[in-house]
């Protein structure tokens, strides 16, 4: 039966009945170098590229790894840093699209090679050693090896935001839980008030959360001490009026909403949702109930939303005076 609705539920996602909260996309600069790099004006990709935020780099090279041919054709006519870590990248995605152990294992040692010969031209930019996370990560290079790498980051951008989320999830596949946390909070107390990194420790949460069944995630989300930690590291980044909207936002909102939805923080994690213009489906999977759910996770954020304003109109009808008349309008 799945398999016979499920292409039913994608034909009406695409003529108009999908959720309301879309997939996440790239950003428009992003797009501007994928249009670049189509076109191989690779000078000008590289100057864009260059001038991007910090935070909005690795996600770059990420998208630029999606084109592995293009990325080969730029190295060819300027092995240049930009086009050597794109080619890292590429080679990343190549692995993960890859089911063959050995062929993921050979497309792992390509990215590692380009990584050494960016490194010989540019040893300090830190997306080298961000990638380098992540790309070891996924070859199962031991941890002692991935926190040289994370600390060789934090040397040069002691506050590199998607380095140290590399680092967060290389913990959760290779370490304990222990190590996880540790590392989450170590991180979080050095970071100042309004900073994403503060949510460290409620990725971790949502990281140790995959491997349970969808009751055990809310029974253990509101663990006294699991809620506690997850409201008073929102309050300190993202409810924060230090917090400045980067392009790491989108990334930070989904999973705080997430997290405050299983919490039980049900007004918090409606604010986020309600600034929702795209949804990261990775940490709304953990709130699948059903195959419709799982094939297209715009459909948990709809109903999240629809649930949490269902609790605060009852909240506001059991508080109002005997008499009143309910408030009708959402929002």
């Amino acid at each position: 039966m799945k398999r016979l609705l499920t292409p039913v539920s994608r034909l009406l996602d695409r003529i108009g009945f999908g959720p309301r909260t879309p997939a996440q996309g790239a950003d428009a600069r992003i797009q501007q170098l994928l249009a670049l790099l189509h076109k191989q004006r690779f000078g000008e990709l590289e100057q864009l590229l260059l001038r991007l935020p910090a935070d909005l780099q690795h996600p770059a090279y990420l998208a630029l790894g999606e084109e592995l041919k293009l990325v080969e054709d730029w190295v060819l006519l300027q092995a240049s840093p930009p086009a050597l870590l794109a080619e890292a990248a590429a080679h990343l995605h190549t692995a993960r699209s890859q089911s063959n152990a050995l062929e993921q294992h050979g497309s792992l040692q390509e990215a590692e090679r380009s990584l050494r010969k960016a490194q010989q031209l540019d040893p300090g930019n830190p997306e080298l050693f961000c990638l380098g996370i992540v790309v070891g990560s996924e070859q199962g290079l031991d941890l002692a090896t991935l926190e040289d790498r994370c600390t060789a980051l934090r040397r040069l951008a002691s506050r590199h935001y998607w380095g140290q989320v590399a680092m967060l999830e290389a913990y959760a596949r290779r370490g304990t839980e222990s190590q996880l946390f540790e590392f989450a909070r170590k991180m979080q107390r050095r970071s100042p008030r309004g900073d994403g990194l503060n949510l460290l420790p409620v990725y971790a949460h949502l990281l140790l959360m995959r491997d349970m069944s969808l009751t055990q995630r809310l029974d253990y989300a509101r663990r006294p001490e699991v809620r506690e930690e997850v409201l008073r590291l929102y309050r300190r980044s993202l409810g924060a009026s230090q917090y400045v909207i980067g392009p790491a936002t989108l990334h930070q909102r989904n999973r705080c909403a997430v997290a405050l939805a299983c919490c039980g923080a049900s007004r918090l994690a409606l604010r986020e949702i309600r600034q929702l213009r795209q949804h990261d489906p990775a940490p709304w999977a953990l709130l699948a109930r059903n195959w419709r759910e799982e094939g297209n996770t715009g459909h948990i954020v709809d109903r999240v939303a629809r649930e949490l304003h269902g609790q605060r109109l009852r909240r506001e009808a059991g508080a109002r005076p005997s008499g009143q008349m309910a408030e009708t309008v959402p929002g």
